[in-house]
């Protein structure tokens, strides 16, 4: 066991460390002139003598260098690419921070020592034969984005159409918006429509799109003065929110301050049913949005099964907002007024070592209320007409759409899939869909029957006791209902604030794919005289034939090229596929090949691969009981070192010689 010496003086030494043990003939003795400390130590009856590390006398130095202060300055520049001119002259360059400088043909890379300024920026360096590029980060303050006036799924009036045509926003096509109608009666399919066409339900403003405010400021001149023959040296002046110094302002009036690149933009999270939406300095929404097909998408993979049917998988890229879930809260006064900030100790996480340590500050932002708590949890009356007409009451889903009081259809079920937890093969468009309790989740069952064109879903019950309450939200006598939702939001640097991208190597990610089957030999029509069973079976089989199946596969992406918009990915094994979705009939993804996927249908952790790497939704907790709580990495929050998370320390050796003569002490 350790004596008494070693336990001390590693008590007195922050880090990590490893022991090595070597045995041999030698010996060494303990010399006063050495810089390291020697201990004995006696493991299973052996002796050792250690050699400890050099006690570190510049840690707290370390923690604090120069380039990983640099690195936390620049951490949401990183991998941004930016144009500007050179002063005086007609030429252009492109600054990819971090990566390259660029300007006439040639290149200029990274130096990967950066250092910080004599100010609050940070300084980087570019370097090729003949070309040398300085860049000096300094402080830039922008002016506060403005709101879009019409958003995703706000309501809007088409400005050459009757004032009862309202249509709703439910995506983005270049400079138009794409539109759905909202009654009853219209077709069902968006369009796209210019915004100078439109204006928004709620305020009457015309749906010109939002301004955009320079966040970033650009621009270079060249060096007066040349190092050698015919190089070029360049110095460039970045400002940027993120190199301005927070020292003299007001926690508050910091943190907003670093809190600028976020404004303007909407930063999504899926989790289930529901896509999370927190635009800041606005609101946080939630939303739900149904994957459309894209028939001309290109091919990932396409095979031939052993009964002659082909199989076509294509990437699941192109989604439309389907329902509007309410307002989960609003940061200020409705949106309108600065919030109420508050930085707070965040608690012990695990580090990358497996130790637990002391995490920095974290900001912290109470919602102020949106919408009421019921919008969770509603009760439904069903109603059956024709032969056996009944009413009874439901318990409606907390996914439930916001603002839709009914829906009807036909009553149709699947003999084949009858608890909905598999893909449908067989439409149902327009129809309400009766299925089974169990084996799966309320929202898959309804995300699969949406898919298959059905309006609504009814679930009936198995075995089990009846839901008292509600389809995984609560009841009357756990909340009170009729109280707004209880929300925060925790803005944070993360440790992985250097991630170079959002899907990035060795991250293991979840694919949307569209499966298209077709027969070989699809069956002919049934003739007059068949059965209703004959002429089911054949509606089934040619639905098979005439749909696509949503599927969505889980692997580790093994490389990634954002110029090509794509990731290299390696299909996990079949018992890490979630049930239903994860598979692909005749398809063994044990042996699977490496897989060219799309960046816009692959997900890390509900966060779509094409977000920006700089901000994301690191976790949620869905409104449960009332309560939710929202964690957002915000990579501009490392310059301020309150925020910004310890330098990792380095693993360090303890070097054990075995003793064959007795130590000296």
């Amino acid at each position: 066991m350790l004596k008494i010496g070693l336990a001390s003086l590693l008590q007195e030494i922050s880090g990590h460390y490893v022991v090595h043990f070597f045995s041999g003939q030698g010996q060494t003795t303990a010399n006063s002139d050495s810089v390291s400390p020697f201990v004995p130590l006696s493991v299973a009856g052996r002796s050792f003598r250690c050699e400890l590390p050099r006690l570190p006398q510049q840690s707290a130095a370390s923690e604090t260098s120069d380039t990983y202060v640099a690195q936390l300055r620049s951490a949401s520049l990183r991998g941004r690419c930016l144009v500007g001119s050179i002063d005086g002259e007609k030429f252009e360059f492109q600054l990819c921070v971090g990566e390259t400088f660029a300007i006439n043909g040639q290149v200029a890379f990274h130096e990967p020592l950066s250092q910080i300024s004599a100010g609050y920026g940070f300084q980087q360096r570019y370097k090729s034969e003949a070309l040398h590029a300085h860049l000096l980060c300094s402080c830039h303050h922008p002016p506060p984005a403005e709101q879009a006036a019409c958003d995703l799924g706000q309501h809007v009036w088409i400005q050459e159409k009757l004032a009862d045509d309202l249509a709703m926003v439910v995506g983005f096509q270049g400079d138009e918006l794409l539109l759905r109608w909202t009654q009853q009666g219209q077709a069902r399919g968006a369009f796209p429509m210019a915004h100078t066409q439109l204006r928004a339900a709620e305020t009457g403003r015309t749906c010109a799109p939002r301004e955009a405010k320079q966040k970033h400021l650009i621009q270079a001149k060249r060096h007066s003065e040349h190092l050698s023959g015919d190089d070029e040296h360049f110095a460039v002046e970045l400002k940027a929110p993120t190199c301005c110094s927070t020292k003299e302002m007001e926690q508050q009036e910091a943190v907003i301050s670093l809190l600028t690149p976020l404004e303007g933009m909407c930063h999504y999270a899926q989790n289930g049913w529901w896509t999370y939406e927190i635009c800041w300095p606005w609101h946080v929404r939630r939303l739900h949005f149904y994957t459309t097909n894209d028939p001309d998408a290109q091919i990932l993979r396409e095979f031939t099964d052993e009964d002659g049917s082909s199989t076509v998988i294509t990437g699941a890229t192109r989604t439309e907002l389907g329902a509007n879930g309410g307002i989960i809260g609003f940061f200020g006064n409705g949106g309108a007024g600065h919030p109420h900030i508050e930085l707070r100790r965040a608690l012990a996480r695990g580090s990358s070592h497996g130790l637990a340590r002391t995490w920095p500050q974290e900001v912290v932002v109470q919602l102020e209320p949106g919408d009421d708590c019921r919008i969770m949890a509603n009760n439904w009356l069903l109603q059956i007409s024709g032969p056996g007409s009944m009413q009874v009451t439901g318990i409606g889903g907390s996914f439930n759409p916001v603002h839709v009081d009914s829906a009807s259809g036909h009553l149709a079920t699947a003999t084949n899939n009858p608890d909905a937890c598999d893909p449908f093969v067989e439409r149902f468009d327009g129809a309400v869909l009766l299925v089974k309790r169990g084996r799966c989740f309320f929202q898959v069952k309804a995300t699969n029957a949406e898919d298959a064109g059905a309006v609504a879903v009814v679930v009936y019950n198995d075995h089990r006791p009846d839901v008292s309450i509600s389809m995984e939200g609560v009841g009357d006598e756990y909340v009170q209902l009729s109280e707004p939702i209880s929300a925060h939001v925790i803005f944070r640097c993360g440790e992985d604030f250097q991630r170079s991208q959002t899907c990035q190597v060795g991250d293991v990610v979840d694919v949307k794919l569209w499966v298209k089957r077709t027969l070989e030999n699809p069956p002919s029509l049934p003739d007059a005289a068949a059965t209703e069973q004959e002429l089911h079976e054949f509606a089934v089989i040619q639905a098979q034939a005439d749909s696509a199946s949503l599927r969505m596969l889980r692997g580790q992406v093994l490389d990634a090229d954002p110029g090509n918009q794509s990731l290299l990915v390696q299909w996990l094994g079949e018992q890490e596929q979630s049930v239903g979705v994860g598979t692909i009939p005749g398809m063994n993804l044990d042996k699977e090949p490496p897989t060219s996927v799309p960046l816009a249908a692959a997900f890390r952790d509900g966060v779509r691969c094409t977000s920006p790497r700089d901000v994301w939704i690191e976790k949620l907790l869905e409104p449960y009981a009332c309560n939710a709580e929202f964690v957002v990495h915000v990579a501009s929050l490392c310059a301020m070192p309150e925020l910004a998370p310890k330098k990792p320390q380095e693993e360090q050796g303890i070097n054990c010689q075995e003793q064959t003569t007795k130590i000296q002490q």
